[in-house]
């Protein structure tokens, strides 16, 4: 599924994401949608290469021809049922995508959360989403 981000959309022709949007990877109608995800989406590559010295020479060691990102997300403004979402969904397989068209597979093992003491119904909730891979092949 294409998505399209414009801020001069046509009605019906595109879909206009919020900041986050995360999806259970067997059922993309399970998901939750997050307006705001902090100052910015942290996104750091892992290419399974390392550099070691051998002899007299050192050496780019490769473990895979894949490169695996992790998505380091801080919402600061969930609600109480977005955080029962997230909750039941820690350790599952989920779909993450963002407002600038990434799209990655991934899970969260670890739902570090954050309660305000002035407004009830705000958590602050940071996410660390690991890649893992993931086939959509029918």
């Amino acid at each position: 599924m294409p998505i399209l981000v414009d801020s001069q959309t046509v009605s019906g022709t595109a879909v206009v994401l919020g900041a986050v949007w995360l999806n259970a990877a067997h059922d993309p109608a399970d998901s939750c949608a997050f307006v705001y995800a902090g100052d910015a989406i942290n996104i750091s590559s892992d290419p399974r290469a390392e550099v070691r010295q051998l002899l007299n020479r050192r050496r780019i060691i490769r473990t895979g021809n894949k490169v695996y990102d992790d998505y380091g997300l801080d919402l600061p403004e969930v609600n109480p049922d977005q955080a029962r979402w997230l909750r039941a969904h820690a350790g599952q397989l989920l779909c993450v995508r963002d407002h600038v068209g990434h799209k990655a597979f991934g899970a969260y093992t670890e739902l570090p959360a954050e309660f305000d003491t002035v407004f009830v119904d705000r958590i602050k909730v940071r996410l660390a989403l690991k890649q893992v891979t993931h086939t959509e092949a029918v």
